[in-house]
């Protein structure tokens, strides 16, 4: 169940009923604003998913108890604009909310890292407009009153959301199954509040690549627990398989692209059970850049190491000539990834060794047919 908005579409081969699409009632002037505080009784989409949801769970555990199901709830929150009943501004005042501690565009950065801005900067939203910022990264930072409204309100948004995903938990746990359901809660990206000088999602940050990911097993995380460990959203699936007593789905294969259900990700359960297990050496993602550039990012917990490549469309050749920048933070030293120190003549072992490894990552992919023609590709530590 997803709110209307977002480019929705049924894809009736997943889902057992069609997906659920909200019509909330209009709100004169959101859509021209940042955000907006509405008086308490007004109907908002998120609010129509959470009730959708609990009559769904009513209908699938009172009505057929022994029957197992899988519901997916997706609310929209805190996607802009951000729009909030207004008691949940008493959680935050306005004394209370801090400025980023690192405000500046980091050092060394190349041009076309500077990604994103689109949500904030959006000429729809009046009163950011009005500020006649461009959202470059001479013209990005906000004035100290503007950052503390905005990080203010997507906080309020935050809050908001998380209070009907506990009515939505509540309601589980009345109708008795709460003892019996997995679940799995997370988001899809982080988002920047003006550290860096950056508003938004889509850029190669650390900050945005990090997202919420809890997982509730009944009778396995009854006594909590956390990890520090790295892990990947392709993980959940494999994860949630084999929690729920399902035998493991196939690997993809070198090509997938005509195999009906299989899966890329590894199964985090020893990790669950084993939270000080030492996991994975590394993740990986990859965003779209300025003139669809695209960036390839790997991530050790020490180094965040990023390559940006001329693949406007298709596939993208990496071969040393073909790589137009580079980044890399080393994070115990430099946790907000203020400075780029790929120039640093100390780290060129270290960003060879991190190049190769994203090499092989990403041949991996090709050969799995993610891509569209693996043949024509180099990676390996000989292209030119």
């Amino acid at each position: 169940m997803l709110p209307k908005g977002l480019g929705i579409k049924q894809d009736p081969q997943s889902w057992s009923r069609p997906v659920y699409i909200p019509k909330a009632e209009f709100i004169k002037g959101v859509k021209t604003k940042s955000w907006t505080v509405v008086n308490d009784s007004v109907q908002l989409l998120d609010m129509l998913v959470a009730n959708t949801a609990k009559d769904f769970m009513t209908e699938l555990t009172v009505e057929t108890p022994s029957k197992p199901f899988f519901l997916g709830v997706g609310f929209y929150k805190p996607h802009l604009p951000w729009v909030f009943p207004k008691r949940y501004l008493e959680y935050y005042p306005e004394g209370a909310i801090n400025l980023p501690s690192n405000p500046d565009p980091q050092k060394n950065m190349p041009e076309v890292a500077w990604t994103g801005h689109a949500s904030v900067f959006n000429p729809k939203y009046r009163d950011i407009a009005a500020l006649n910022y461009t959202g470059e990264m001479n013209e990005s930072r906000l004035p100290d009153d503007i950052t503390k409204q905005l990080r203010r309100a997507y906080c309020t948004s935050i809050s908001y959301i998380d209070d009907l995903v506990g009515d939505v938990l509540k309601h589980l746990d009345a109708t008795g199954q709460a003892n019996n359901t997995i679940i799995a809660f997370f988001s899809d990206h982080g988002w920047h509040l003006g550290e860096n000088s950056r508003w938004g999602k889509a850029t190669s940050f650390h900050l945005n690549a990090r997202a919420p990911l809890m997982v509730h097993i009944p009778g396995t995380t009854d006594n909590g627990g956390t990890t520090n460990e790295k892990v990947e959203f392709v993980d959940i699936f494999p994860t949630l398989l084999e929690a729920a007593g399902i035998p493991p789905i196939q690997k993809c294969p070198h090509n997938s692209h005509d195999v009906e259900l299989c899966r890329d990700g590894q199964s985090f359960m020893p990790l669950i059970k084993q939270p000080d297990l030492s996991w994975k050496e590394a993740v990986f993602w990859q965003v779209r850049g300025r003139q669809g550039r695209m960036g390839y990012t790997v991530f050790t917990g020490k180094y965040r190491y990023t390559i940006w490549t001329d693949a406007l469309e298709g596939p993208v050749k990496i071969t040393n000539s073909g790589i137009l920048a580079e980044e890399l933070y080393n994070h115990t030293e430099d946790p907000y990834e203020t400075n780029n120190i790929t120039d640093g003549g100390k780290y060129k072992t270290r960003v060879r060794r991190l190049l190769s490894r994203l090499r092989k990552l990403l041949k991996s992919a090709f050969n799995k047919g993610i891509y569209n023609d693996p043949e024509n590709n180099c990676f390996d530590s000989t292209c030119k």
